[in-house]
């Protein structure tokens, strides 16, 4: 999953990236325990017309986050950017 950030249009552009890594997983089954209460049954028929036929939400589990942007400088040696690992 990544999320960039730019500049608008005729300015300067500076840009901003994050990147989470981890396992995806997609999800079809309302009722399974890791997505069950996740979603308000009031208006869960705006997101999924045809809910729970059409249900799909996707879930992950971040392991690793990194960032490169303003601020904040990538290794000096090897450019990577600054990063966190979430141990388990």
């Amino acid at each position: 999953m990544e999320f960039v950030a730019g500049g608008r249009a005729g300015e300067p552009v500076a840009s901003a990236c994050a990147r989470v890594m981890g396992i995806g997983v997609v999800h079809t089954d309302p009722e399974h325990p890791r997505v069950r209460g996740r979603y308000d049954s009031d208006s869960v028929h705006m997101v999924w017309p045809d809910f729970p036929r059409d249900f799909v939400m996707p879930e992950v589990r971040a392991r690793w986050l990194e960032y490169m942007g303003e601020g904040v400088d990538n290794h000096r040696e090897t450019w990577r950017p600054q990063a966190v690992s979430f141990e388990r």
